[in-house]
């Protein structure tokens, strides 16, 4: 295979130089189209500026001033000369050279590109010519067929040898368990008996002059309670003096208050308690129907009899019966209003305290709340963008503008990368911000990335990556990132698109960065010299062989 490969290879070389001839001619004739098409610019430029004059006189109007001199008379207006070329000439000039430009740019990719696969099949054939490699396949063929014999016979001996190692090694095995076992059991014993001398020395000093511990123990518990109580007692005594002591005030003030000589004369004054509640009774109800009798007389109806009137105890009696239910229900209304008034001020005061609370606490908060608001893309914001999407926002433009730079070679010029303020899809969140489009400029629309096929999402990724890696550069003081490996997609790529991320890896390389690619495209071992490649064998296993 190997063999193989270095003819093909060789080959391959020599047709890739014919094409690379091509487009080095190719790259000529765009060279001087571009040169020519920035001279002729420069000429129709020239011309222009020069017959500006004539130009500006052939707008002017009687009566309407210059632009220039703001004179409204035009004596000597400037005439147009033959060879003035217009606005127009000028951007038809300007859009000849952006296209000889662009041809240009794609001359000096393929050739960048052809030379680089011409690079790689040189390495890969080893220089060796076409007819060198097929003389050097013949003899490898020879040998593989003498090597697949010897690899029988190998293959046989070594599952002999396999399962011989495999018995070994459950011996092995066995013996380094039991081993360990050993050496952790013999371990474990040398740290019990450490363990239980550390324990008897301890038992013997904790002991002291007892029988045994748990005889030490008993007596200093017992003597530990003793004290306890004796604590206890002494606290009891002062307690009581205490009481005592109190107690004694509180009599001889009292005595002194009721004028008495001595505790036996208050005794001997002193009424049992039902009497002095009687006495107090009987005082309270004389006070209270005095009370009324009064209010009574002192009405206007009373106060204006004469005596000789008739009474009417019946009628009498009978009104004084409403009256008393009146007075009652009365009573138990205003009561019932009473206990709802104390508890509805009670409430109104703790609202207002809850009120006066909730405003001190508001305030200081308010500013906490606007910050937080502001960093979470609450309520009251503007752009409805958090601090860490705003943040992101200005690295993330950075990452877009290094990527366009890459997406121009490999699309050609038809793609820009655009960040929008909503995501993919036309889905608007408040979380927006990091969303991206894609602008084709052969139509110059908007375009969502999922509309683009396989290669263009390929390609359009790999520069995002790049341009991530660049700004990471830039913020990191220029460290470097040195390597980059870039995982399948290859296959996806038209061959002129694949010829432009190509070129633009092989500038990364010349970079000096280290640039690795995972493919299953047969094509890139032709573009690759330095590769490793992976096979799978017929036992399932694989085999790697290192190209350089």
């Amino acid at each position: 295979e190997a063999a193989a490969a270095v003819r093909d290879a060789a080959t391959a070389a020599v047709e890739r130089a014919v094409a690379l001839r091509e487009a080095e001619s190719v790259a000529d004739a765009a060279v001087r189209a571009a040169r020519e098409a920035v001279d002729h610019e420069h000429a129709v430029r020239r011309r222009w500026v020069d017959g500006m004059a004539g130009e500006l006189a052939g707008r002017l109007e009687d009566g309407q001033p210059c632009v220039v001199c703001g004179a409204t008379e035009h004596p000597s207006p400037a005439a147009t000369a033959p060879e003035h070329a217009s606005a127009a000439d000028v951007d038809a000039a300007a859009a000849a050279r952006e296209a000889a430009t662009t041809a240009l740019e794609r001359a000096r990719t393929r050739v960048a590109a052809l030379t680089e696969q011409i690079a790689g099949l040189r390495a890969a054939a080893q220089d060796r010519d076409a007819e060198t490699a097929r003389a050097e396949l013949t003899a490898a063929q020879e040998g593989v067929s003498r090597c697949e014999a010897a690899a029988t016979t190998a293959q046989e001996l070594e599952h002999e040898l396999d399962a011989f190692d495999r018995h070994t090694a459950e011996l092995h095995a066995a013996l380094s368990e039991d081993r360990a076992s050993l050496a952790a059991r013999q371990e474990r014993l040398t740290t019990l008996r450490e363990q239980l001398a550390a324990d008897r020395d301890r038992c013997a000093a904790a002991r002291g002059d007892a029988e045994s511990v748990t005889a030490r123990a008993e007596a200093l518990g017992a003597r530990a309670a003793t004290a306890t109580a004796l604590l206890e007692a002494r606290r009891a005594a002062d307690g009581a003096a205490r009481s005592q002591e109190q107690a004694a005030a509180q009599v001889a003030r009292a005595l002194t208050d009721a004028d008495l000589p001595d505790a036996a004369a208050a005794r001997a004054a002193a009424l049992a308690p039902a009497e002095l509640d009687a006495l107090e009774r009987e005082v309270l109800d004389h006070h209270a129907a005095r009370a009324r009798v009064d209010t009574g007389l002192a009405e206007p109806a009373i106060a204006a009899l004469t005596g000789a009137e008739e009474a009417d105890v019946p009628g009498a009696e009978l009104a004084h019966r409403d009256a008393m239910t009146a007075l009652a229900a009365a009573t138990r209304t205003a009561s019932e209003c009473a206990v709802r008034a104390a508890h509805t001020a009670t409430a109104r005061a703790e609202l207002l305290a809850a009120a006066g609370d909730h405003a001190i606490q508001a305030e200081r908060a308010a500013p906490v709340l606007r910050t937080a608001a502001l960093a979470t893309a609450g309520e009251g914001t503007e752009t409805a963008t958090t601090l860490a999407t705003y943040v992101l926002l200005r690295r993330f433009e950075d990452v877009v503008a290094a990527a366009n730079d890459r997406l121009a070679t490999m699309s050609d010029g038809r793609y820009t990368l655009e960040r929008i303020d909503e995501k993919e899809g036309g889905q608007r969140s408040r979380r927006a911000g990091l969303g991206l489009q894609v602008r084709d400029h052969y139509t110059e629309a908007p375009r969502d990335p999922h509309t683009l096929s396989g290669g263009e999402t390929f390609y359009v990724s790999l520069c995002l990556a790049l341009g991530l890696a660049d700004v990471v550069r830039a913020e990191a003081g220029g460290v470097e990132l040195g390597t980059l490996f870039v995982d399948e997609g290859f296959g996806s790529l038209d061959p002129a698109t694949l010829d432009a991320v190509m070129a633009e890896l092989g500038r990364l390389r010349d970079g000096g960065r280290a640039v690795g690619i995972v493919s299953h495209v047969a094509e890139l071992k032709d573009r690759i010299a330095e590769r490793i490649e992976v096979r799978r064998l017929p036992s399932g296993a694989s085999t790697l062989t290192v190209r350089a």
